[in-house]
């Protein structure tokens, strides 16, 4: 964050007729000569000022618009400044105590604020160790005001590594060192209205705070492309809220990052805990929460608690618990991407829920589905029942992916998370696969006449165990067939007029092999395993000397997700089918998207099954108040619409048509390519 001081214009000492007029509008000064003024100063924008220390003053040549539509005239009126710099244009008025020690850029506005001050050298909440996970400490990240998801992933779960540790926190004491100020500020643009004290807060242009009750020792990153705010009765201390930012309504927070686009609010609690971009908090309370991008609740009494979240939905009253009051709280947890939890769900820690996943009921037992995502977890008579590839057959992760992309809240061009919302990807694909080979073992080593299987922690019901690996196959196909079709709908783009079989199949088979093997997801980054030891290998070597140079390199990890991603697909969908991948030919490609258009119709099929369902008859038993029947099944359709009208019904029954058309297109030109040879 830039000082405000570079935008501040020459400044001269006080006339004596500047002096005079100042005393007369009521100005002390412990010493004049100690205040110096814009060349254009106007002394009448200035009454009833105690200046000490060195103040240096902007000109006041225009008015602050306040609410109402009323215009007030820049200038200082009512306060006492200390060490004080104000840039141009801004105004100062009714301040309870004192400012001390700030810098406050052109047209900021400061009014009815009872304190701002920066005592000794701070930091502004960057360095500030934060015991996430854990809460008795063990994955303790530093805050700094550049925190990304997958910085603090890596700092918090690679605690094993201590060479990368140690060098990691390295250049993270050099970025904090150099963070460390006498002198605070608040950015150009910025409004700090009716609020109590501020003690040791950096403030970024454009910010709007509110009502604060108290803010101490923290950093509000915040621009014009993406302003933060602060509203009322927010208390936060041993902080950072990065830009687009929104905290608000009795919000309370200690030790906590809010990243980029977040809303905190509706006197939601946060304790030792970092919130990622567009996450969603409201009402409810935070300890040791590592909450990735998307984490959302807006309930009274969920409590999520020493454990990562990312992209994840909690249902009304859902709590963990992180200790058996032996040791104190230990434990943690780990609720892969897109899990939710029903109201009242509760998990007792350790556990770890598979990706995209629901929990419902309480589980005391400690798990492990990570092998089973888009499952089912439910409570039967005090046990964990799984129910594999539940949730694959229903509408809820198809609409979720939809939404986060339409939910990005962040609007600054300097995003600082690397977000893939998509739900099917290597990371997934190979859990499925992985889980239909665990399926198929369970099924030929348990005895014939068992109903219930034990795994991981949990029990899986014997019927369920073909159902869940056929749907499990029918989303494999469709994932890879659809990284197939559109790879080879790329090659046939750029293929010309007269070009053979052999140059397609050339092009098509072309790879890195730099995404082959085990994905991994580092807190809403989709990447190869091997890609990120690379980076991380590069750090450990001392190769990045500062904390935005391994940022960087970061991130050029997301702009290649896309060739990684073909190099994986290619080779596991050549293994499956029993070839090496440059030994497949035409018959293979076409058998590859008749696969694929064959189960993207059906997975379609089912999901719009579920989707209809909402409009059955059942869903209607509460409309139609004083009616008969005929007026419900009205006020059903006057609330919520028919199932043909809906418009993500719509929308999927489109994609369904748009993937028949793009598999019989495909399928034409390739027979056309055989002919031609």
């Amino acid at each position: 964050m830039t000082s405000v001081s570079t935008l501040s214009r020459a400044r001269r000492a006080l006339s004596a007729d500047e002096i005079s007029c100042l005393r007369s509008n009521g100005c002390i000064a412990s010493d004049w000569s100690n205040v110096t003024v814009a060349e254009n100063f106007r002394p009448e924008c200035v009454r009833d000022v105690t200046f000490s220390g060195r103040v240096s003053l902007g000109e006041f040549t225009e008015t602050h618009r306040l609410p109402g539509g009323w215009e007030h005239q820049s200038g200082v009126y009512r306060a006492a400044l200390y060490n004080v710099s104000l840039g141009d244009n801004v105004l100062v008025r009714n301040v309870g105590r004192h400012i001390a020690n700030y810098e406050i850029g052109n047209r900021a506005l400061i009014d009815h604020v009872d304190l701002l001050v920066t005592e000794g050298k701070s930091t502004f909440g960057n360095g500030t160790m934060v015991n996430v996970v854990n809460e008795v400490g063990g994955r303790g990240v530093p805050l700094v005001d550049r925190l990304s998801a997958q910085l603090a992933y890596v700092l918090a779960f690679y605690r094993h590594r201590d060479d990368l540790q140690q060098q990691l926190r390295a250049l993270i004491d050099c970025y904090v060192q150099e963070s460390r100020s006498q002198i605070g500020f608040v950015g150009a643009e910025s409004q700090l209205v009716n609020c109590g004290a501020l003690q040791n807060v950096r403030v970024g242009e454009a910010a709007t705070i509110s009502g604060a009750a108290r803010l101490a020792n923290g950093t509000i990153h915040s621009n014009a492309a993406a302003p933060t705010t602060i509203g009322d009765g927010v208390i936060a201390e041993n902080f950072i809220a990065a830009s687009g930012s929104l905290i608000d309504s009795g919000a309370r927070l200690d030790h906590c990052f809010a990243g980029q686009g977040v809303v905190i609010a509706r006197g939601f609690s946060a304790d030792h805990s970092l919130i990622f971009a567009n996450s969603e908090l409201k009402h409810g309370e935070a300890c040791s929460l590592f909450a990735g991008p998307f984490t959302t609740t807006h309930h009274k009494a969920s409590l999520l608690i020493a454990g990562l979240f990312s992209f994840s939905n909690a249902g009304s009253g859902s709590n963990q618990s992180n200790h058996l009051y032996k040791l104190g709280p230990l434990h943690e947890g780990i609720l892969e991407r897109g899990v939710k939890t029903g109201s009242s769900c509760y998990v007792m820690w350790p556990a770890r829920v598979g990706a995209f996943s629901v929990v419902l009921g309480r589980h005391s037992g400690r798990f492990n589905t990570s092998d089973f995502p888009f499952s089912y977890l439910f409570e039967v008579d005090g046990k964990t029942l799984l129910v594999p590839a539940a949730n694959l057959t229903t509408v809820g992760p198809r609409r979720d992916e939809d939404k986060w992309r339409r939910r990005d809240r962040r609007t600054d061009p300097d995003q600082l998370d690397l977000i893939n919302a998509r739900t099917h990807t290597p990371y997934t694909a190979a859990r499925m696969i992985r889980a239909v080979d665990l399926l198929r073992s369970l099924d030929a080593s348990s005895p014939a006449d068992s109903r219930t299987i034990s795994h991981g922690g949990v029990r899986i019901q014997r019927s369920r165990l073909h159902k869940a690996t056929r749907t499990y196959e029918m989303a494999i196909q469709r994932y890879l067939g659809d990284v197939v079709a559109s790879r080879l709908e790329s090659v046939l783009a750029k293929m010309g007029k007269f070009d053979s079989l052999r140059t397609l199949l050339e092009k098509f088979k072309q790879h890195t092999r730099g995404g082959t093997g085990k994905w991994v997801d580092i807190a809403g980054l989709y990447t190869p395993q091997a890609q990120l030891e690379h980076v991380l290998e590069r750090l450990t070597c001392g190769e990045f000397h500062t904390l935005d140079e391994w940022s960087q390199a970061v991130n050029e990890l997301g702009p290649k997700t896309e060739q990684w991603e073909w190099d994986w697909v290619l080779s596991t969908w050549t293994a499956r089918i029993g070839k090496l991948p440059g030994a497949i030919d035409l018959d293979d490609v076409i058998a590859c998207i008749t696969v694929w258009q064959a189960a993207t119709a059906q997975s379609n099929k089912i999901v719009l099954r579920d989707a209809e369902s909402e409009f059955s008859e059942r869903g209607s038993v509460a409309f139609g108040l004083d009616g008969d029947d005929q007026a419900r099944r009205d006020d059903f359709r006057a609330v919520r619409g028919s199932f043909d009208r809906h418009a993500f019904v719509q929308q999927l029954q489109q994609e369904d048509a748009d993937t028949q058309q793009r598999a019989e297109v495909l399928l034409a030109r390739l027979e056309r390519i055989r002919q031609m040879g």
